[in-house]
């Protein structure tokens, strides 16, 4: 059986630019709402579990495997509210230049689930509720 990544894709903030590195903070996702794809995480157990595995993770260019795809790393991750928000510092002068110019103003976070239950809400969408799952990256 094939393993399945998740992904969930959402606008960031730029701040402390320099010439050296800037900072962007946003949000990773929100806690119990079903992306594009039908998956969440459905509780703020389990986005705790996650936001606690983010910070010094990496962040890749595409969610490449690549080395030379590291552009730079979270240094914070927490709850707050219904959502998992980060902030991350990006060090590759290629991506502050298109964050500086509006070129790239999201990034997506990805997860590898432990578990996966399938939910049935009250409208009659199915969603994928992801358990124990691993952070990969923030791309």
């Amino acid at each position: 059986m094939e393993e399945k990544e998740y992904i969930y894709t959402a606008s960031f903030r730029a701040r402390d630019v320099s010439e050296d590195k800037i900072v962007i903070e946003g949000v990773a996702f929100p806690i119990g709402v079903a992306n594009k794809n039908g998956w969440r995480i459905p509780n703020q157990e389990e986005a705790e579990k996650i936001a606690k595995q983010m910070p010094n993770g990496l962040l890749r260019i595409d969610h490449s495997d690549s080395v030379k795809s590291v552009v730079g790393k979270i240094i914070d991750a927490k709850v707050n509210g219904g959502n998992v928000e980060y902030v991350a510092e990006v060090y590759d002068k290629d991506v502050i230049w298109r964050i500086n110019k509006g070129l790239v103003t999201k990034g997506s976070i990805q997860l590898r689930p432990g578990r996966v239950a399938v939910a049935k809400l009250e409208d009659g969408t199915v969603v994928d509720d992801l358990y124990d799952s691993e952070f990969v990256e923030y791309s």
